[in-house]
């Protein structure tokens, strides 16, 4: 698994004043005021991006579907572009604002899935690009615990820029490639949702109250029904897009049908030793095959 956790990042290696919170450490960018643009930066990620920016002291401009600074001046006004949209309006987004980019600046996305918006971005600008992924959602509690996926795709200068700025909000960087993050997070968010959805969806067709469910509830199920709650009064477009966009999250189902119909065997034939048999073979690192080069 080609994944590298960087963390530690002093704040100290910053440079200080408004719009010149540049990181010192490797990479090509030097001090000196440039500004920052949103794409969707009025809601969601992109609000949380940009109050960390503009708490590190950088000037953030936002471009909202009929609100905020227009996309092509975000292009030529911005040294660096972030695009946080839903996932069925990302590639479109990228496709515009990508070919109006300076070869100097930084392209960047937000995005759940990191494969198709990473080829887009190098597809369509000659910018730098690097892929980015929250791992939580736009209002966390507190930073702790807290990690961010990076994904460098064609980095010079702003190498070390994105990396710097998240640490020194304490969040915990993890650098791997589009195609290790998509197959990781098809269990992560892709399979783990969907398991969810499919209990809430069972739970609807099986005629059991609610309050008897919480009566009977074991601690283990009553966190079960905290996760359920969570998934099903969120953002279901979300959730949808998530597990639909992610390519690799159907071939998880295939085997997960395969596995369900073995353990459906053995539970119509009432066989509690071949159940337990087959479970005892689960081992986490089996679950997800490698990426082939």
């Amino acid at each position: 698994m080609h994944v590298r956790l960087l963390c530690g990042i002093e704040n100290s290696r910053f440079a200080k004043g408004p719009g010149k919170k540049l990181f010192l450490g490797v990479g090509g960018v030097k001090e000196g005021s440039f500004e920052i643009g949103i794409i969707g930066g009025a809601g969601g990620m992109g609000s949380w991006c940009s109050d960390i920016l503009r708490g590190q002291g950088y000037r953030v401009h936002a471009a909202g579907r009929n609100s905020g600074m227009a996309v092509e001046e975000m292009a030529r006004r911005c040294s660096v572009v972030i695009v946080s949209v839903p996932i069925e309006a990302t590639l479109s987004v990228i496709d515009r604002v990508g070919p109006l980019l300076s070869g100097d600046s930084l392209l960047m996305d937000l995005t759940s899935v990191k494969e198709a918006p990473v080829r887009a971005m190098l597809s369509s600008t000659g910018a730098e690009v690097m892929g980015c992924h929250p791992l939580f959602g736009p209002r966390p509690d507190s930073v702790d615990d807290l990690s961010i996926v990076l994904c460098p795709a064609r980095v010079d200068r702003w190498a070390s820029w994105p990396s710097g700025i998240f640490a020194a909000a304490g969040i915990k960087i993890i650098e791997t490639t589009p195609e290790e993050h998509d197959r990781v997070m098809a269990v992560v968010q892709g399979l783990n949702h969907l398991d969810t959805i499919l209990l809430a969806l069972t739970l609807g067709h099986c005629g059991i109250e609610r309050s008897d469910l919480e009566r009977f509830a074991t601690p283990l199920f009553r966190s079960r029904l905290a996760a359920l709650d969570r998934v099903m009064a969120g953002n279901h477009r979300m959730y949808a897009e998530i597990i639909c966009s992610n390519p690799r999250v159907a071939s998880l189902i295939e085997e997960f049908e395969k596995i369900l119909g073995e353990l459906r065997g053995y539970i119509e034939k009432g066989d509690g030793a071949g159940f337990a048999a087959r479970t005892a073979t689960a081992r986490p690192a089996k679950v997800i095959p490698p990426v082939e080069d």
